[in-house]
């Protein structure tokens, strides 16, 4: 393929921050030589690896959101440094310069290299973290089976990539539409572990949260906004589409106090009703297509913003909160209702060493279960279609402890 662009490496100091005001003029006795350099200057990164990241799509609309948030430490920390790798396809390549030229012009001092590529055995090389957010967008007209057909050989060479490049204990989001679909397709031509792989469902909680908080606003007396951080655990089940499964009974709201309590029992009854009805669940599994009609394009800063907090809940941990993933479903059919093998978005808490786990002992109403069933059953349907274009293909059988589904 094309040879690597690559930006220059930061020293590994940092510099001082711009836009900030220099220190006030000091006197320099003799013991004070070099003190106002002293405060100018940040401590130095500390000498551990990088996390060695890869996005796909590194040319679109959604990385050039996420990039200054892994590059500016929110993701990882930061004083973690990031080997940046920018994958996308050959017609994109000159964009992606664009890209690398802007990134360097940004000085970030967590970039610890960076390279944009149109090779996908160049970007996966030893990778840490994969995000998957090229795929073929759905196009007006095109039916779901067509846009399974695009897409199931996109992430099938995704995920022999990963197989024959990245880290044995990569983590790999899958973010581009279908998602549940992509990374069950992905995960299956990998050959790594199920619990290596989760689709973005983030978002979906997000529209969920901010929703919420915008109506609860409006009911204060005060009219004053509510914060976004004060909610949490609000999920959504399902397909990462307009099926999916909206799912308050586990929200919180912070107290005064800084402590946690049940949301639900804290609401008015009309807004109690609100939350759990048919008009938030449209409007919430609508929202995409909202952003759509309104912007002539997809969501992409949101859409970052959610990546950013999938990857560093999944590296860092949730610390108490439940939030929303798109994982791998094994044992889950008595109490979700999700077969063994689907990609589905499920409540996950995860451990600071970025262990995953489905929050059992959740009662769903009756509501929700019938609503949850419906989008099993369109991933099921997707998961058939893409299986057919497997076995037109001739790639229906991959060994492997990934190929189970």
């Amino acid at each position: 393929g094309p040879r690597p662009h690559r930006a220059p490496e930061h020293p590994p100091g940092r510099t001082a921050r711009r836009g900030h005001p220099p220190p006030r003029p000091m006197k320099r006795g003799a013991d004070e030589a070099g003190m106002d350099e002293a405060v100018r200057a940040s401590p130095p990164l500390p000498d551990a690896p990088p996390v060695a990241v890869v996005i796909s799509g590194g040319a679109g609309q959604i990385a050039y959101s996420l990039i200054p948030l892994v590059l500016g430490g929110k993701v990882f920390g930061d004083d973690v440094r990031v080997s940046l790798r920018l994958l996308d396809i050959p017609p994109a390549a000159e964009a992606l310069r664009g890209v690398a030229m802007e990134i360097q012009d940004a000085t970030y001092d967590l970039l610890a290299d960076l390279v944009v590529t149109t090779d996908p055995a160049v970007a996966f090389s030893g990778v840490d973290i994969a995000i998957l957010l090229g795929g073929f967008p759905r196009k007006a007209g095109m039916e779901r089976k067509e846009l399974i057909a695009r897409n199931v050989p996109i992430f099938k060479a995704m995920g022999e990539a990963l197989r024959d490049h990245a880290k044995p204990d990569v983590r790999v989001l899958v973010v581009a539409n279908p998602a549940n679909t992509n990374c069950l397709m992905c995960m299956r031509f990998s050959g790594l572990p199920e619990t290596s792989f989760s689709c973005l469902t983030r978002l979906d909680q997000q529209r969920l949260v901010g929703m919420i908080c915008d109506r609860l606003s409006a009911s204060s007396p005060s009219r004053t906004r509510m914060a976004p951080s004060s909610i949490r655990s609000a999920v959504v089940l399902g397909n990462h589409s307009s099926t999916q499964v909206p799912f308050s009974a586990l929200a919180e709201v912070r107290t005064p106090d800084g402590g946690w309590q049940p949301l639900l029992p804290t609401l008015s009854d009309h807004d109690r009703a609100w939350l759990t009805g048919p008009e938030l669940r449209g409007e919430v599994q609508t929202r995409g297509a909202a952003v759509i009609n309104a912007r002539k394009l997809s969501s992409a800063l949101s859409a970052a913003a959610a990546v950013g907090l999938h990857v560093r809940d999944w590296v860092r941990g949730t610390g108490g909160e439940v939030v929303s993933m798109g994982v791998v479903a094994r044992g889950l059919a008595a109490e979700y209702g999700v077969p063994d093998g689907i990609v589905s978005s499920l409540p996950v808490a995860i451990s600071a060493a970025g262990e995953v786990r489905v929050v059992r002992g959740v009662a769903l109403d009756d509501d929700t279960r019938e609503a949850l069933a419906a989008s099993v059953r369109e991933l099921e349907a997707e998961r058939d279609d893409a299986m057919e274009v497997l076995g037109a293909a001739g790639s229906a059988t991959v060994p492997g402890p990934s190929a189970r589904l």
